[in-house]
């Protein structure tokens, strides 16, 4: 169900030349075309960045962002999915992206379901729209098919435009259970002008995303079914033309009341190397205690941590492999590292003060 919410300007604005020259409109030709790939780099100091400068005309200097690990997106033409695939997303998919699918590796399930699957697209004129999903149950492509689909963005999109939408999906698993999905989404694009990262520089729309997301799930085992209290995820996006994907984006999280900023990224390379691999970063404080050394399974690392604090752990190649966010007042934390290979890593350990680093061990 589509709620589109306008806005009325005075003539004189809407036909001001200073807005027709000063701002860029975002259309379909914008968006990610298939069997193209778009390389982005993430940011490591997402949690140093003040993203709530915005408006007309306006310029956002990035460019001494912390570049991390390098990835690409490539996005898949419709025809190249399993015809099982193509019949379930007949006339509602033209386009497909390999990516993971939020909530699923957290289910409650007998059978543990991998959260990696395929983005159903469908890239119109008039939206660019996410219409479902699949993923691999007991060696099979499951498509799940939005009963209300999640648009994402609305065109032409421009300055001050508003928009919300609402969407919903569910998964039935004969014998396991029952687990469905329900979004508000509203889009507000809140500034226009030109952002400067360590890559390139771009005229740009700057467009704030809220989504509010619950999550219900039924376990036929239990009898019974709980709900997950609502999320509120919000993403910053700066949208320019030509390019596919965002030239920089910023996720996160409200808490409080407040934007915590989790993860993010702006596309192509820098100029100079991976600044975490080449250039000193502080060794760790002689209070921050990392056991067990090296580690099996889970990686602990006791500390007081007075801020909110981004831990990552890079492995020698510069990729990154771990990512956790810790939150102000914790005083340890864990990672997973049992997935790992056996080898010596690199932990960053990032809050506003500043980054420190520690070499740990994974043994098998």
């Amino acid at each position: 169900m589509k709620i589109l919410t306008l806005i009325f300007l005075p003539l004189f604005f809407v036909f001001s030349p200073a807005r027709s020259m000063a701002q860029i409109v975002i259309g379909s030709s914008d968006m990610p075309q298939a069997n193209v790939g778009y390389e982005f780099t993430n940011i490591l100091n997402v949690l140093q960045l003040d993203v709530q400068q915005t408006g007309a005309n306006q310029t956002w200097n990035f460019s001494n962002l912390t570049a991390g690990s390098q990835e690409t997106d490539s996005f898949l033409s419709f025809s190249s999915l399993p015809l099982p695939v193509r019949l379930a997303f007949f006339n509602s998919g033209n386009l497909a992206i390999n990516t993971a699918v939020p909530g699923l590796d957290s289910l409650p399930l007998p059978i543990p379901i991998p959260n990696s699957g395929t983005l159903i697209i469908n890239k119109t004129s008039s939206a660019f729209i996410h219409t479902g999903f699949t993923f691999e149950f007991s060696g099979f492509p499951f498509p799940v098919k939005y009963a209300d689909p999640d648009e994402i963005y609305k065109f032409p999109l421009e300055f001050t435009d508003r928009d919300s939408s609402t969407a919903f999906f569910n998964i039935q698993l004969p014998g396991l259970g029952y687990y469905e999905q329900a979004l508000i989404r509203k889009v507000h694009v809140d500034g226009h002008g030109t952002l400067i990262t360590p890559a390139d520089t771009f005229e740009v729309l700057r467009v704030r995303t809220l989504i509010l997301r619950e999550d219900s799930i039924y376990m036929d085992t239990l009898g019974q079914g709980i709900r997950t209290p609502p999320e509120q995820e919000v993403t910053y996006e700066w949208l320019a033309r030509n390019e596919g994907i965002p030239v920089m984006s910023v996720s996160g999280r409200m808490v409080a009341g407040n934007f915590l900023p989790i993860s993010g990224f702006f596309i192509g390379k820098p100029a100079q190397s991976n600044p975490t691999l080449t250039e000193p970063i502080a060794e760790k404080p002689e209070d921050m205690k990392i056991f067990p050394s090296p580690a099996f399974s889970q990686l602990n690392i006791q500390y007081n941590f007075n801020f909110n604090t981004r831990i990552m752990l890079f492995n020698l190649n510069g990729k990154l492999v771990i990512e956790k966010q810790i939150f102000a007042g914790s005083k340890i934390a864990k990672l997973n590292v049992s997935g790992l290979s056996a080898g010596n890593y690199l932990l960053l350990v990032q809050d506003k003060k500043g980054t420190r680093q520690a070499r740990v061990s994974v043994i098998k």
